[in-house]
């Protein structure tokens, strides 16, 4: 097996145990994912034998590790020259969300790229309507219900801004912000 492989790491947090049993199956490279017997601590004869692949399996094993590879390498590409955008300059907007505890590169770009770099918010109402968190109130005589937030619009900045909530309620304990969000809702709240 490979010595230098990731899905063999203690990083991933698996048993020495598990390691060896599970690595055989690892998604990171060749030599870990189409390798046939491992070391099993523990059982009968020291040696855990796996069947043989067929090759068209094996076949497309490979084409699958090289997809994640290039993946990967696309990425970190992708990231790079994000990085180096922000630190040149060229995108202000996103440099000065990035200087917010809580907000990493990836983040500030998703928000500019995805909801403020094509429009304009005037208030917060507004804002939480194109994310779809605005409330949903039920009315019909004397039953009046909250019904949770719309969940409109686009999936990924609202799932992304809910994040980021969390983030700043831990990076920014003792802001103004955190303060309100604990007194209100840090005991029991009404659910």
């Amino acid at each position: 097996m490979s010595g230098g492989c990731i899905g063999n790491s203690a990083a991933f947090g698996r048993s020495a145990r598990r390691t060896a049993t599970v690595s055989a199956r690892c998604w990171c490279c060749t030599t870990c994912a189409l390798n046939t017997s491992v070391d099993a601590p523990g059982e009968a004869g020291g040696r855990n034998t796996l069947p043989q692949l067929l090759p068209d399996l094996r076949a497309d094993i490979e084409r699958e590790i090289e997809r994640l590879a290039l993946v990967a390498r696309q990425i970190r590409t992708l990231e790079t020259m994000q990085a180096r955008q922000v630190r040149n300059g060229a995108q202000p907007a996103i440099a000065g969300l990035a200087r917010l505890a809580g907000i990493g590169t990836g983040s500030a770009w998703t928000l500019v790229k995805e909801l403020f770099g094509w429009r304009r918010f005037a208030n917060r109402r507004e804002l939480a309507g194109c994310l779809g968190l605005a409330p949903t109130p039920y009315a019909s005589g004397t039953s009046e219900v909250e019904q949770g937030i719309s969940k409109a619009g686009n999936k990924r900045v609202r799932w992304l801004m809910v994040e980021l909530a969390w983030s700043w309620l831990r990076f920014q304990p003792a802001s103004e912000l955190s303060k309100w969000f604990n007194q209100r809702f840090g005991g029991a709240g009404k659910r």
